[in-house]
């Protein structure tokens, strides 16, 4: 007489099949309710018909092995006998060569799909370029929202990288109102920062309108400064695709030349490394997101409130409507206006220092060493003269070297000769970013 056990059926030592999920005993993979809704038994995921068949192949004895009656062509009862061997419950299905079934996620949902998952950079070019969604391992997209999502349990080759995202959650990029793309620029971590790189790329090719700005600096604008990090203050969906806009489009990542004047008049290249400045409408405000090439090493991010009621029409306009118009003037006149963060230094004449030691004996000017700009400021002046009273009421010169305190832009040498007056630009509220990445007042 034939016996009917796990090493017939082909099944394992743990009493299970090839390509089932550990821990699941046969019968409890197979003792499952009929639905034939969808032309599928409950068998593992397996065809009716496919069922049907590796019922009816195997030889058994009533009330021994694996049994099933079949009726209207769908099985109707599924039951499951121990091996006199192992003891163990097994079933006696022949199937040779059965691999897991495909699912709809990477970690495995109990919902088998036929559908194979898109590669990361497949879900990102759809998402950008045919405005479709989908879904992979860690990136997936709706219609109007592209997001990373790296599980807790993220750990490529058995290691937890140094740095990870494991366990977090960050917007790609938002599709929003005017069909623009909103792309989010600040520092992500790995994986995402590679998610990132790729959304980029894919911006190259498109032909709307987009911008990439970090979303914890659209955060401090949104809330008027009270808040600065997405993940504690995240905006809804739908609130930014209605209430941001892409006035500029932005010319994309890259790396671009800037020319700068030392404290001898002589020109310095350099290069500074962007996001692709543009100007967006956050609300009923307009604002330019730019990198400032006097921060240090290549270039310092900022997004800046333009006092404006009427959008600029390019990038040029928008950092024009920064400066004063003592600036513009100076410059105008041929004159070496120099910059650091929001302050300008305007060159004066070697006769202006007569005027200014004057005032200072008269009282209505104050001579300060390292005077720090600003209320709350974080620019120093190495030497400066403050006006307190008369018609320059407010107005400051400097000499010396101009510095950050909390060394973020390069020091600007104005020299010793010559007396500069320094002039504060005319933008609203500013943001830069912090080491964390996320947005401070500026």
């Amino acid at each position: 007489m034939r016996k009917e056990c796990r090493h017939r059926a082909g099944i394992g030592r743990q009493g299970r099949l090839p390509g089932s999920p550990p821990g699941g005993r046969f019968k409890s993979a197979l003792m499952t309710e009929r639905n034939t809704s969808n032309g599928f038994a409950s068998l593992s995921g397996l065809p009716e018909t496919a069922a049907g068949d590796l019922m009816t192949r195997v030889p058994r004895k009533p009330g021994q092995a694996l049994t099933g009656q079949r009726e209207g062509g769908a099985i109707d009862r599924l039951s499951s006998t121990p091996c006199r061997r192992s003891r163990r419950w097994i079933g006696s299905l022949p199937l040779f060569g059965v691999h897991p079934l495909p699912r709809e996620e990477a970690n495995g949902r109990d919902r088998a799909s036929f559908k194979p998952m898109k590669t990361h950079n497949e879900v990102i070019e759809n998402f950008i370029l045919e405005g479709v969604g989908g879904k992979g391992t860690y990136v997936k997209a709706s219609d109007d929202l592209l997001i990373s999502r790296v599980p807790e349990s993220f750990a490529p080759f058995g290691h937890r990288p140094w740095r990870s995202a494991a366990g977090t959650e960050a917007p790609l990029a938002v599709r929003l109102k005017d069909g623009g793309i909103l792309a989010n620029g600040a520092r992500l971590e790995y994986p995402m920062d590679y998610h990132q790189q790729n959304v980029l790329r894919s911006l190259e090719h498109l032909d709307a309108q987009f911008g990439v700005i970090p979303f914890h600096s659209i955060v401090a604008a949104w809330t008027d400064g009270r808040a600065d990090d997405w993940n504690e203050y995240p905006i809804p969906i739908q609130d930014l695709k209605e209430d941001v806009e892409i006035v500029v489009s932005s010319d994309g990542e890259r790396w671009r030349e800037v020319v700068e004047k030392d404290k001898n008049g002589r020109n310095v290249r350099r290069q500074v490394h962007t996001l692709g400045d543009s100007v967006v409408r956050i609300k009923d405000r307009y604002y330019v997101s730019a990198v400032d090439e006097t921060g240090v090493g290549s270039g310092m991010y900022f997004l800046a409130e333009l006092l404006t009621s009427t959008p600029p029409k390019s990038l040029d306009e928008a950092l024009n409507a920064l400066k004063p118009k003592v600036v513009r003037r100076a410059e105008d006149e041929g004159l070496d206006v120099r910059r650091q963060g929001e302050w300008f230094a305007i060159p004066m004449p070697l006769s202006k220092a007569v005027d200014l030691m004057r005032d200072v004996e008269r009282g209505i000017a104050e001579h300060s060493n390292r005077h720090i700009l600003g209320r709350d400021g974080h620019h120093e002046l190495e030497e400066a003269i403050i006006y307190r009273a008369g018609q320059h009421k407010g107005e400051v010169y400097a000499r010396g070297i101009l510095r950050h305190i909390n060394e973020e832009h390069s020091d600007l040498d104005l020299g010793t000769m010559r007396w500069n007056l320094i002039v504060h630009n005319v933008a609203g509220d500013a943001y830069t970013l912090t080491g964390k990445g996320t947005a401070q007042f500026d």
